[in-house]
């Protein structure tokens, strides 16, 4: 749900490092600056001069980034430097260099650890040095005076609705040296938490805890030696460490390229009088002092799957491990004691060659983007493995020319403004690349008004697909001009008909606790899920008093759901006859609940316990959910209004209505998407049933589509899957990569039919096409399903018997049934066109399995002629051909030779002179010599020439070709050089019978004057074909 979008901007600092002052310096006083620091305890205080230094740039690359956990500000490092920024708008609030003889005390800069609250940093040094400094911030003193051209009443409006006002300037912020810590064991990793500042060192393998403040008993440092870990069997060395502190867990990879997962645990102080006799005192004090617990849950079989660095995500309970090999492996943690067990794999998007060893990764702040760079590159995935946009198609000659770094290789990143923005540095280069993040709305806000409309949110806009509306070709177009881009106001929400302000609010509505999930359901009720672990359910009252919201009931899940900040979205499903005529006070008690916890589709189902009281069973039917649909919570969006106005909304009264049963029209289908495919299931009502009978998965039969882009919304009137991927653009005349996302649609019909073909639901696949069947590309649809059937059942044996399977127990196929379906579902020129159109897509040995099944083509030819589908019937000469040559090389042009004559005719009595040239161009493919086109020319009678013209003189021109010269002596063409060339496949839109693709022999290229033979017509031998 995250593409890299628009123009990277770039930021740089450059430090004052020059002794000598500048004259006519314009730099305001308090800019931040505080002068070089010095070593030890002899640091300079801030400096107070108005004389400030020459700017230049600072020295060495930035080394390290981190971002202080409000968003607000963040800290980078070079070999001397230490800066803190503003996040938004983006600038040096303050700078410290270190003199060269703390440089020569404590070594150069190597690593940057900054305290979650941003008020200490911390530098690891080269001499195993951790330098210790306060960041302050004086609400009172600003620094860069802004100038945002507001009239001062513009002004006052800011501070009134927001409650500041950053015309003003930014705060400032003051950087001052607390102290330095010597570790003599050597630095392998340090990490700075909340209560302490965590070190692994080197000699011995231990890990540290300096906590920021003395206890009361005035100990500071603990220490655990690895050694006495009994759950480290190998004790080597810790190499990274990443803590997460929402799940209380920590990650360590140590040098032997193992991952563990660890707790911090509490020291507990054991009283002599619970143990027996002093050995047991001894061993249970020494385990309650141990400081760290955890198991193992990566392990390299080799040393390409070693472990190298790793993420946490807490929103969905995933651990992510990159490898020496640049592959990411994903966990699943399920609980605390050791159940960890691999969720999916991400392959890295180029070679090994091409993309170098992984530098860094990270989780956005949501949990739903894994960004990961590369030693050449960078590359971005979604939660459960989608690629959405990666650096290794860019052009490495245009990146060197234009200087754009960030394409090549990148050494640290960190999220901004809540995913919104990402901080890229890269190796030798003092430069920071902020990269504009496009997300989907329902990253923020899942709502089924975000996902069926397909609206994203980037740093300065909200962009929304408006497609929906517009006809069946413009919606599957890629067209740029189907998304509409609206600037960011002051944003709030109001009745579309009054003006903005407070007092329009239509209705508030006081809660008990904080809202985690708002939702509509059906078109008058409203869920809201909040942290008190209960569902509410209104009814919105519409009258001509006004709009309010009345509470109709609610549903405590205590003991079902155990964290209600870990519910991502809530749905309930209703019983017909409760939609039809219940009392809507009565839903709590029948309705079904759909919940999405962390990446687990729950399913609650109520049921009375003997005391009459109420139940619910629950049921996980589906893992690693991105996120679902329930298509009854879109009708507004995907249906038209039910003609009677008087009857409830429910799916099962339109189709009544219609003439069809709910089971067909997907209107109460269930979609997921876990990643890779997008899922459905037809009726949400047989998820209920089976969820009672058994387990879900092995008795419900589930579709799936795939998709080779991030799908977003499911247009159902349209059976098409809107969706977008990313884009990169490079121009020789512009000097710089913009990032965009393109529009990718997918027809979901072949895959519903098919579905219900395999199911023996041919009454569902008949009903699916009737509701369909309008669309304008509807029989491409059905030859692309063709197409699939085809290809999947080609070198399978003919069906023998009828039933599910075969006398020899062979699967049932579906070829039979799809033609069968095709033939009934569209009129008979329109299943004979797209019969032919799925042949010319295909290999010449997928010929003999189709018409294995179909009359032959000679058949089928005269039953084009007979409705004057003529092109149709062109192209059934190609069938003709290639299936003659198959069986006899010899003497096939004569056996071809009436029917061109005959159709060629034809073309000439109803003036369709692009089929006669093209039929003209395909006896030139069968024989180069022109001798065969001659005599179909002469039978049809286009060598009657005005004005006594010779028809047999040399060179003889017609149709716009050139015929050779009649040779002396016939040659025969051997049938091993004429080729078949047909075009791949196209899931696109639909194209017409004779296409304009010039593709024939090169012979038959030599019989034609400037043009190549069109479309169908170009001879060919069968081997070829391959």
């Amino acid at each position: 749900m995250y593409w890299p979008c628009g123009i990277p901007r770039i930021y740089a600092y450059c430090s004052s490092i020059d002794a000598s002052p500048r004259e006519g310096s314009n730099i305001p006083d308090g800019s931040g600056y505080n002068g070089d620091l010095g070593s030890g305890t002899e640091d300079e205080p801030p400096s107070s001069s108005k004389s400030f230094r020459k700017p230049q740039k600072a020295s060495g690359s930035i080394r390290d980034l981190k971002v202080s956990r409000n968003d607000q500000i963040f800290v980078t490092i070079t070999d001397s430097t230490l800066a803190v920024w503003q996040s938004r708008p983006t600038a040096v609030l303050a700078a410290i260099t270190r003199s060269p003889t703390s440089l020569e005390t404590y070594g150069s800069n190597v690593s940057l650890m900054l305290r979650p609250d941003s008020a200490v940093a911390v530098i690891q040094t080269a001499n195993s040095f951790l330098l210790t400094y306060s960041i302050a911030t004086d609400p009172q003193a600003r620094v860069y005076q802004q100038n945002l051209g507001q009239s001062q009443t513009r002004r006052q409006s800011i501070v009134r609705q927001f409650g500041d006002d950053e015309s003003i300037g930014l705060r400032e912020v003051t950087i001052g040296f607390r102290m330095a810590i010597r570790i003599d064991a050597g630095i392998s990793k340090a990490l700075a938490l909340d209560q302490e500042l965590l070190v692994a060192t080197i000699k011995p393998a231990a890990v540290q805890c300096i906590q920021w403040s003395p206890d009361k008993n005035g100990r500071q440092t603990i220490t655990e030696l690895i050694g006495k870990l009994d759950w480290m069997p190998n004790k080597s060395t810790v190499r990274e460490i990443v803590h997460e502190r929402a799940m209380n867990l920590s990650v360590w990879v140590t040098h032997d390229l193992r991952a563990y997962a660890v707790q911090r645990l509490k020291i507990k102080e054991i009283p002599n009088s619970e143990a027996s006799d002093e050995s047991e005192v001894s061993e249970r004090s020494e385990n309650a002092r141990r400081l760290f617990h955890g198991y193992c849950f990566h392990d390299a079989v080799s040393e390409k799957d070693g472990a190298t660095l790793t993420a946490i995500n807490a929103r969905f309970s995933i651990i992510a491990i990159s490898c020496k090999s640049g592959e990411i492996i994903v966990y699943s943690v399920r609980d605390y004691f050791g159940n960890i067990a691999v969720s999916h794999k991400l392959t890295p998007p180029a070679s090994f060659s091409s993309t170098g060893s992984v530098t860094a990764l990270s989780y956005s702040p949501d949990g739903y983007c894994l960004f990961v760079a590369y030693e050449k590159g960078w590359a971005t995935w979604s939660v459960f493995g989608k690629p959405c946009g990666d650096s290794f198609n860019a052009n490495p000659a245009f990146n060197a020319a234009n200087n754009e770094a960030f394409l090549q290789g990148v050494n640290s990143i960190a999220w901004l403004g809540a995913g919104s923005e990402i901080l890229l540095t890269v190796p030798n280069d003092e430069r920071i690349w902020k990269l504009d993040m496009a997300r989907s709305a329902a990253v923020g806000c899942f709502s089924c008004a975000n996902l069926v409309r397909a609206m994203l949110q980037t740093p300065s806009e909200i962009v929304i697909y408006r497609g929906h509306d517009l006809p069946d070709l413009m919606t599957i177009s890629g067209e740029a001009s189907l998304w509409h881009h609206a600037l960011y106001p002051p944003l709030r929400l109001y009745s579309r008909e009054l003006e903005l302000g407070r007092s329009t609010v239509l209705h508030t509505e006081p809660v008990n606790a904080p809202v985690i999930f708002i939702g509509p359901s059906g078109e008058d009720s409203l869920l809201v899920y909040t942290y008190e672990n209960i569902l509410y359910h209104y009814i919105i009252n519409v009258t001509a008093r006004g709009v309010s919201l009345v509470q109709v009931g609610n549903i405590a899940f205590h003991g079902m759901v155990r964290a209600p900040a870990r519910v991502r979205a809530v749905s309930w499903i209703l019983p017909e006859s409760q939609l039809r005529n219940g009392d809507p006070s009565h839903d709590v008690a029948v309705a079904s609940i759909l919940f999405l916890n962390d990446d687990k589709l729950v399913l609650l189902q109520p049921s009375e316990t003997p005391e009459g009281s109420l139940k619910y069973e629950m049921r996980v039917i589906a893992q690693h959910i991105e996120y679902y649909i329930l298509m009854r919570d879109q009708l507004s969006f995907n249906f038209a209004t039910p003609p009677d106005e008087s009857l409830p909304a429910s799916p099962s009264v339109e189709n009544a209505l219609n003439g069809s049963h709910s089971h067909h029209s997907l209107q109460d289908s269930l979609w997921t998407f876990s990643g890779n495919d997008l899922k459905m299931w037809n009726d949400v009502q047989d998820v209920l049933r089976m969820a009672l009978e058994g387990p879900l998965l092995n008795n419900l039969a589930l579709l799936s589509i795939p998709v080779d882009f991030y799908p977003l919304s499911i247009l159902l009137s349209k059976g098409v899957v809107l969706g977008i991927e990313s884009e990169m653009i490079q121009r020789r005349d512009v000097p710089f990569t913009m990032l965009r996302f393109g529009i990718r649609t997918h027809l979901f019909i072949p895959y519903l039919i098919r579905h219900q073909l395999s199911q023996n639901d041919t009454h569902g696949a008949l009903s699916l096409a009737h509701q369909y069947e309008k669309l304008s590309y509807f029989a491409h649809a059905l030859e692309v399903l063709l197409h699939n059937v085809l290809d999947d059942e080609v070198d399978l044996p003919p069906q023998k018997g009828t039933d599910d399977t075969d006398a020899d127990n062979s699967p049932r196929l579906l070829l039979p049934a799809v033609l069968t379906f095709l033939q009934t579902s569209l009129t008979l020129s329109d299943y004979l066109s797209t019969i032919v159109q799925c042949t010319r897509k295909t290999e010449l040995r997928s010929w003999k399995t189709l018409f294995a099944y179909l009359p032959t083509p000679q058949e089928l030819f005269e039953q084009a002629i007979q409705l004057n589908a003529l092109k149709t019937a062109g192209g059934y000469l190609l069938v003709l051909q290639g299936l003659d040559e198959d069986e006899d090389e010899e003497g096939s042009e004569q056996r071809i030779e009436p029917h061109v004559i005959r159709l060629l005719g034809l073309g000439k009595d109803n003036c369709d002179w692009d089929l006669c040239t093209e039929l003209a161009g395909f006896m030139l493919a069968l024989d180069p010599t022109g001798n065969g086109l001659r005599r179909v020319l002469d039978e049809v009678g286009f060598h009657d020439q005005p004005n006594g013209q010779d028809s047999s003189s040399d060179n003889a021109k017609g149709l716009g070709l050139t015929i050779p010269p009649t040779p002396t002596r016939r040659t025969t063409t051997s049938s091993s050089t004429r080729t078949i060339v047909k075009r791949g496949y196209s899931s696109g839109a639909s194209s017409p019978a004779l296409s304009d693709d010039r593709a024939h022999s090169p012979k038959a290229s030599s019989a034609i004057s400037g043009e190549s033979s069109t479309g169908y017509f170009s001879a060919n031998s069968p081997g070829s074909a391959r």
